[in-house]
């Protein structure tokens, strides 16, 4: 009888003791510590590449437009608000036409969030051909001040054309 009272005490008193489940709080917490600032650079690193696959997808379509419409296509930064300044990570614009005289806005990007700069220039435009005009920027370095060069992404259209996504800064 003893030995059964002992069997069915047992099978009653599974689970984790207080000690126990504090001793693997505190372990998960210390891990936790740990690995928040790397996380913190995996977002910051992650909304770099986004706004450059943005711009690169962007860029790749207004070529595409060019060559499907046989007319020029631009792609504009928009402005900044507070500076008045043109600056591509504030977003853009992808107008028919040339910038200047372009009214047709075929898609617009907004501003990106987390202090991510990118060099202020004039608009990219894409000629009947697909190829950029004489007067666009070429290339772009997105960038955030608390990531290393190695991090930034570089966005760069080569002579025919075609956008380019690359880890880094631009040469």
């Amino acid at each position: 009888m003893v030995k059964l009272v002992r069997l069915i005490s047992r099978k009653q008193s599974r689970g984790f003791t207080l000690i126990e489940l504090m001793t693997v709080i505190a372990v998960a917490s210390v891990l936790m510590v740990l690995a928040a600032p790397s996380f913190s650079n995996l977002v910051k690193s992650q909304r770099l590449r986004t706004a450059a696959s943005e711009l690169y997808g962007d860029m790749t379509f207004a070529r595409s437009e060019a060559l499907n419409r046989r007319a020029t296509v631009s792609i504009t930064p928009l402005d900044s608000a507070a500076e008045g300044s043109k600056d591509w990570a504030k977003g853009w614009k992808i107008v028919l036409g040339t910038a200047a005289a372009g009214t047709t806005i075929l898609k617009t990007r907004e501003a990106f969030e987390g202090n991510i700069s990118a060099p202020s220039g004039t608009s990219v435009e894409f000629g009947i051909a697909g190829r950029p005009t004489a007067t666009t920027v070429s290339k772009a370095t997105f960038k955030h001040s608390d990531l290393p060069e190695a991090s930034w992404r570089c966005v760069q259209i080569e002579p025919s054309g075609r956008p380019t996504n690359k880890e880094g800064k631009c040469p």
